[in-house]
């Protein structure tokens, strides 16, 4: 039980480092994020990225994502796609909810 915790932390500890290395790009490139939770909060966040990996298959794409024994590593390209998608298309997160739900 004990080796699952400490390699679920790592990996819950490795996504929001990458969520807050997104979040960053997105503030120091004064990039408009369309995107809001029930909440209010504006931040690009777990389901945000969970979303894009989905809709655009980036856990299959080792440009992106590699498998290292069984945790699961992320690159500094998968920060660039996320920012440079966002960076086009503001309203990115809407548009991809839409086209999930069909």
């Amino acid at each position: 039980m004990a080796f699952f915790l400490s390699k679920f932390f790592v990996w819950v500890e490795f996504y929001l480092i990458l969520q807050s290395t997104i979040n960053k790009q997105i503030k120091t490139k004064s990039i408009t994020f369309n995107y809001r939770t029930a909440s209010g909060d504006a931040s690009f966040n777990e389901y945000t990225l969970n979303l894009i990996m989905d809709y655009y298959n980036l856990q299959d794409n080792q440009k992106y994502c590699y498998q290292f024994v069984n945790t699961r590593r992320y690159s500094q390209q998968l920060v660039e796609f996320v920012v440079e998608k966002i960076k086009f298309d503001s309203d990115l997160i809407e548009h991809l909810r839409k086209n999930k739900k069909r």
